[in-house]
């Protein structure tokens, strides 16, 4: 690096031509940067609006979810009610129950009364005077 002269340069060329040289590298060097970074730029916009598109869909989704009630607890809630229901039914006809059994209880002690009260007449005896039950004998008139 020392054995030449920086004023006359290395090899046949000047020092004007090698200072060309080293500015049109770097130029070049300086514009396929920027033709990258560009590239690299432009990328990574793509990719940070469908990541933000997909964010606002994402957050759309959620929004919609938060609105309607899970499944679940719909189901929970239904399942609730209608259990409610059906312990009141079971209630309301165990109670029904009772007070028909106390109804026939009733209604059977009336039936003992009155058969108790007053004997049941032959129906017989009414049409066909003449015929006697079965067993006794014929009343003579």
């Amino acid at each position: 690096m020392f054995e030449q002269s920086p004023a006359i340069g290395p090899g046949a060329g000047t020092v004007t031509q090698h200072s060309a040289e080293i500015l049109l590298l770097l130029t070049g060097a300086f514009l396929l940067g920027l033709l990258l970074s560009w590239l690299l730029s432009r990328a990574i916009s793509r990719q940070l609006r469908q990541t933000a598109t997909e964010l606002a869909r994402t957050k759309e989704r959620l929004i919609a979810a938060e609105r309607r009630p899970a499944p679940t607890a719909r189901l929970r809630e239904s399942n609730s009610t209608e259990h409610e229901r059906t312990l009141t039914q079971l209630r309301e006809s165990r109670e029904a129950e009772s007070l028909l059994r106390e109804r026939i209880l009733l209604l059977e002690g009336r039936i003992v009364e009155l058969e108790a009260a007053a004997p049941v007449p032959d129906p017989l005896a009414a049409v066909l005077p003449f015929v006697a039950p079965v067993g006794e004998r014929p009343k003579k008139r």
